[in-house]
């Protein structure tokens, strides 16, 4: 097992120090920390364990999970090809896993430092040019409040990019300390810190125990090289927002693969159903399904809890889907019907009418309809 150096959380970063959170576990192996609760932040509920110790956790949460706002405060020190690359892998690995949603990644500005947010120094101090060197970071715990300062440090090449003759293990572990850091952003504290652990790198953050010591957890300092979120890291993601649990999944249409979609991840009534290239685990591409019985469901976003809904419950073909707060209303009760070779229909229970990509429109941002159903490619979604 390869041992990476360890990241160092200086006390610049901690102007209020909410250090102990909670600590990554093996299906609840972790570190639980009682931590203050900082004014206007949200409480984590009572959980219950499975092997039946029961625990409280109050600890600095994210209002929504499924969409932390992450912007960099020094854009002009990352190329945008190692950038795309970190943040496609925090978005991939955190939101495919665990239905964690990392959002924005653009330049910081007034936007997000009058929020809690993600505010990542890319800091551009190593020297990679032998296609190896060091990585590390640093990150506050939990949610950080508003702010104009760094909550986050990621050390990269002095270049800002993988030099041409990068290994895989050098960037597997900047993946992989980047993953660390982001980790810390929900709460997840380092599973070497446990009194069970046999990692020999520690911090001393003080906690409760809960299930078993995992060895190979993204917040293990020990971890093999490359590691990233481990089924025990989820389970403790879930255990401080369970409300991820049941994430929901894509929805596409059979023909052209264009996911439906949220435009900008607005949760306001009326918003659009667009379609657009799918990207792995980003929230306003994730759908939940609700039975309600008698052959009905409704079908709602992961990111904002609201429906499918014809606007204006619309009885003619053409009628705009958006998305509105559920109501139980007709306009939002759907059936689905299966389609030869696959696939199904979604067929809105007050007009009769299915779901319709316009004119089987390949396009990215088209708002799809619905349309007297015909069985065609433009109506069959998997």
């Amino acid at each position: 097992m390869r041992q990476l150096s360890l990241e160092e959380h200086p006390q610049a970063l901690t102007a209020e120090p909410f250090k102990i959170l909670l600590a990554s576990p093996m299906v609840l192996a972790s570190v639980i920390a009682l931590s203050l609760l900082p004014a206007g932040c949200v409480r984590a509920p009572s959980v219950h364990s499975e092997n039946s110790s029961y625990i409280r956790t109050e600890s600095s949460r994210w209002p929504n999970p499924r969409a932390i706002p992450v912007c960099i405060m020094n854009i002009h020190d990352i190329k945008p090809n190692l950038l795309n690359d970190l943040s496609t892998t925090v978005r991939t690995d955190y939101g495919t896993k665990a239905g964690v949603g990392y959002v924005g990644w653009e330049p910081c500005s007034d936007y997000y430092f009058k929020q809690s947010s993600v505010r990542v120094y890319f800091n551009p101090s190593q020297n990679w040019s032998d296609g190896n060197g060091s990585t590390g970071g640093n990150s506050l715990d939990g949610a950080t409040g508003a702010g104009t300062n760094a909550t986050m440090t990621i050390n990269i090449d002095a270049k800002g990019e993988y030099p041409q003759n990068a290994s895989e293990e050098l960037k597997s572990r900047v993946r992989s300390t980047t993953l660390h850091e982001f980790g810390h952003v929900l709460g997840l504290m380092h599973e070497g810190d446990r009194h069970d652990s046999t990692c020999d790198r520690k911090t001393g953050a003080p906690g409760v125990n809960i299930g078993s010591y995992d060895p190979n957890s993204l917040m293990n300092y020990c971890r093999p090289a490359g590691q990233t979120l481990t089924q025990g890291d989820v389970a403790g993601i879930h255990t401080l927002y369970p409300e991820l649990k049941g994430a929901g999944s894509q929805r596409k249409n059979s023909s052209n693969q264009k996911c439906w979609e949220i435009p900008e991840f607005s949760s306001d009534p009326g918003a659009p159903l667009q379609q657009r290239d799918c990207a792995p685990g980003v929230p306003n591409q994730l759908w939940r399904t609700q039975d309600l019985g008698n052959g009905e469901f409704e079908i709602r976003s992961s990111l904002t809890n609201t429906c499918l809904d014809v606007a204006g419950a619309d009885l003619s073909s053409g009628a705009k889907v958006i998305l509105w707060p559920c109501s139980g209303g007709d306009n939002q009760r759907v059936r689905l019907i299966d389609q030869t070779g696959g696939g199904k229909s979604v067929q809105f229970k007050h007009s009769g009418k299915c779901l319709d990509v316009p004119g089987s429109s390949t396009e990215n941002g088209i708002q799809l309809q619905q349309w007297d159903c015909n069985g065609s490619s433009a109506q069959n979604f998997d």
